[in-house]
C-alpha cells in the first residue's frame, strides 16, 4: 500500500485508520520490548508470508494478540466505524512493514487525550508478562508520539494519574468496553 496511513499528509481522512493502528502499535511495542523470540518469530513469519492481508490478519489475532486485545480492538473498530478492509489492513501488519507511525491529524485536544487512555488501557490488556514493560513502551513510543499531539502538555505525573484514575474506574465495577467512554471523561476530568 503506497500511503495507506497518509503519511505527510495533514489529512484528517485518515485519522481512523491512524487511531485504530496506534492502538495495535502499542500491542506490539510491548512485544518487541520483551524481547520474547516466540512472538518475534510468529510475527515475521506471518509478516513475509504470501498470504492474504485476511490470512495474515487472522493469524495475528489467533497466534500473537490475546483474546482481549482482540475483542478491545474489534470494539475500537466499531465505535469509530472504521471499514473492515482497513482494518483487517491493519491487523495483517501494515504499520509494522512501513516503519512509520503517526498520531490522527485532525484530532482536538480531547480526541488526543482520549486516544493516549487508550493506548493505556490496552496496555492492561496484553497480559501480566508485559505489564513490567509498561513504563518502557510509556517513554520510548508513548511520549514522543504524544509530544507531536495537538493539545497534548506531558507533566512527568500524567502517566501515573491516568493509570491511577483508570484503576479507579476499573475498581468502581467499569469493566465493560461500553465503559469506556466514561473512564476517558472520568480520567481526562483529572489530568487536564
Amino acid at each position: 500500500m503506497s500511503n495507506f496511513f497518509g503519511f505527510d499528509t495533514a489529512d484528517s481522512s485518515y485519522d481512523k485508520r491512524r487511531h485504530i493502528n496506534l492502538v495495535y502499535y502499542s500491542m506490539m511495542y510491548l512485544r518487541l520490548l520483551s524481547g520474547n523470540s516466540l512472538d518475534m518469530a510468529n510475527i515475521k513469519r506471518i509478516l513475509s508470508s504470501n498470504s492474504s492481508s485476511l490470512t495474515k490478519a487472522n493469524m495475528m489475532r489467533q497466534e500473537v494478540l490475546s483474546d482481549y486485545e482482540v475483542s478491545y480492538l474489534n470494539y475500537l473498530q466499531k465505535r469509530y466505524g472504521l471499514p473492515e478492509n482497513d482494518y483487517v489492513t491493519i491487523l495483517a501488519g501494515e504499520t509494522l512493514t512501513q516503519g512509520v507511525v503517526k498520531s490522527p491529524a485532525g484530532y482536538t485536544s480531547e480526541k488526543n487525550w482520549e486516544l493516549i487512555i487508550q493506548i493505556m488501557y490496552s496496555t492492561m490488556l496484553s497480559g501480566p508478562s508485559y505489564q513490567h514493560l509498561v513504563q518502557r513502551l510509556v517513554s520510548e513510543f508513548l511520549i514522543p508520539i504524544s509530544s507531536r499531539m495537538r493539545g497534548i502538555r506531558l507533566q512527568s505525573s500524567t502517566f501515573r494519574l491516568i493509570s491511577e484514575n483508570m484503576n479507579f474506574c476499573l475498581n468502581q465495577g467499569k469493566r465493560q468496553w461500553s465503559d469506556l467512554p466514561y473512564i476517558e471523561r472520568y480520567v481526562i476530568s483529572r489530568i487536564i
